[in-house]
């Protein structure tokens, strides 16, 4: 029988109840939980789930529901001591509840070791990402999004230039000469997953997937002056 993933988002400030916010679009459940009545009481617009408590105490974790949490993800911003003390001790308790995964938001990557032994197994770094996507928007004119995936690959939304001479997808063959991969092409007001008979037009939004330094050989190829 099909169970949906259970998420516990624990920390409900601007990046917390964004991520509520996310997951509530998708086909998980989820219970975001802080010990400010006022943020809780914003991700209520997200979900019906939602707890205010204490995540450095156990039992109020406990009573909460989050023995039966598949994925938990500790969102304090660290930018004060106490709520990097807050990170540390609820990252502890989860761990010892057998939560077996735990995402922590990390503004400072020195305190990962420490996090990594309180049980931890993923990072994520808002802080990070907004840069990383902020400076390869600005660095590329004809990159509209980046998306980082993992260390090595990413998502990149191109605009092919005006100049482009239409090929089809089997005809440009990215994975062979650019190790990249087009999952979606948007046209106008339609977004499709292109076959290999599909055309790229001049003025398509193309959605590339590998490395960054294929995805820019890529860019280059598609908006390159090809009159």
């Amino acid at each position: 029988m099909y169970m949906k993933k259970n998420i516990a988002i624990i920390g409900l400030g601007r990046f917390g109840l964004k991520l509520v916010e996310c997951l509530s679009k998708l086909d998980v459940e989820i219970i975001a939980i802080d010990n400010d009545v006022k943020a809780v009481s914003k991700a209520s617009d997200f979900t019906s789930n939602v707890v205010v408590c204490d995540s450095t105490n156990e039992s109020s974790l406990k009573e909460a529901g989050l023995k039966n949490i598949d994925h938990a993800i500790v969102a304090f911003g660290q930018d004060l001591p106490i709520n990097l003390s807050k990170t540390i001790i609820t990252t502890l308790i989860l761990s010892s509840m057998n939560i077996k995964e735990i995402t922590v938001r990390l503004d400072d990557n020195k305190y990962q070791p420490v996090l990594k032994k309180m049980g931890a197994t993923d990072f994520i770094s808002p802080l990070q990402l907004a840069s990383e996507r902020l400076a390869n928007k600005v660095a590329a004119i004809n990159f509209i999004d980046y998306f980082n995936v993992s260390n090595e690959y990413n998502v990149v939304e191109i605009r092919v230039n005006s100049e482009f001479k239409s090929l089809s997808i089997a005809e440009l063959d990215t994975p062979k000469k650019f190790d990249t991969n087009i999952i979606l092409i948007k046209r106008i007001n339609d977004l499709f997953m292109p076959k290999g008979t599909d055309n790229i037009l001049p003025n398509d939004i193309i959605f590339s997937f590998g490395t960054m330094e294929g995805i820019r050989k890529l860019d280059s190829y598609l908006n390159k002056s090809r009159k």
